[in-house]
């Protein structure tokens, strides 16, 4: 068992290591403006939230799962979402960046939540 631990290991570092090596660094943060109106205002942002929040809250509730916080960080820049567990918090966080690409709708946003 120790083997397999300790295989799995390596492989997952090897992974780590090929991911940077081959994917260019998120830049795209640079391009983002407050100013220019996007798909997506500030209200769906965290309409958006509150609705994935309602919607897999209780589900994690039932199941005695821990918490869920989905923290919404609309004045960031970065183009990114990420999902962690720290004991018993569920957390998701998505940037305002990701929100207002020229790219992302509504429905955009949502999907990328849900995956988190």
């Amino acid at each position: 068992m120790k083997y397999i631990k300790i295989c799995g290991t390596v492989i997952l570092m090897l992974v780590k290591t090929t991911q940077a090596a081959i994917l260019p660094k998120n830049s795209l943060h640079h391009e983002d403006n407050l100013a220019i109106a996007s798909n997506i205002s500030k209200s769906q942002f965290f309409n958006i939230i509150a609705r994935a929040s309602s919607y897999y809250a209780p589900i994690i509730d039932k199941h005695h799962w821990g918490d869920l916080k989905i923290r919404g960080y609309w004045n960031s820049s970065l183009v990114n979402a990420s999902a962690e567990r720290k004991g018993d918090d569920w957390i998701v966080n998505i940037f305002g960046g990701l929100a207002r690409r020229p790219e992302i709708t509504t429905e955009g946003l949502t999907l990328v939540l849900c995956h988190e």
